[in-house]
């Protein structure tokens, strides 16, 4: 999942008073959500601890355990974002709120969308780097290449080319992952 080795991190979380020297302390954000939940179980049966972000608690969600607590809020609350970074070694970031609605749909308010997604990722990006977190994933989509030019390969060179709304933000927060992995101490990825 990263793109080095692991490294031996010090136990930095009360919450998790048991935990190796190996294992790492996961943030994920959208942990119920199509993706979010298996990356959970996948972190889980590899030996780390998660702390989940949650905007509805027990709504689709595993029971909590010790290797696994939840913490209730969103994107857009800081107290729930600092609950959820505190003393983690990475975050996975695979949250996408769609208003209710179906992803690609249009939303009906553009401005609260775009806040609740990449306004939200930024504050997100910006807390964890704060927060002296080592690692930061993003889970984007390839609605960001919605058009594929022909005469390049689609690869990271690739120019994102959005249709959607829902594309144009994973676009916008792929370039703000990289930015922060270039100008902080966050090792970042984008898949």
């Amino acid at each position: 999942m990263f793109a080095e080795p692991f490294k031996t991190f010090p136990d930095t979380s009360e919450s998790f008073p048991g935990r190796g020297t190996l294992s790492m302390l996961i943030a994920v954000t959208g942990g119920t959500g199509f993706l979010g939940r298996y990356l959970i179980r996948h972190a889980l049966d590899h030996g780390h601890q998660v702390r989940a972000l949650t905007r509805q608690p027990a709504s689709g969600q595993a029971a909590a355990t010790e290797n696994l607590h939840w913490v209730p809020g969103n994107l857009s609350d800081p107290e729930a974002i600092e609950r959820l970074l505190t003393g983690a070694d990475a975050v996975i970031h695979s949250a996408h709120d769609a208003l209710g609605r179906r992803f690609l749909e249009p939303p009906p308010d553009v401005v609260e969308y775009w806040n609740r997604n990449a306004t939200a990722s930024l504050a997100l990006l910006e807390s964890a780097a704060t927060a002296g977190v080592q690692r930061f994933i993003y889970l984007s989509s390839g609605a960001v290449h919605e058009t594929v030019l022909s005469d390049r390969p689609l690869d990271e060179s690739h120019p994102r080319l959005p249709s959607t709304l829902y594309g144009a933000t994973k676009g916008a927060v792929e370039l703000l992952v990289r930015q922060y992995g270039v100008s902080t101490s966050l090792q970042t990825a984008t898949i």
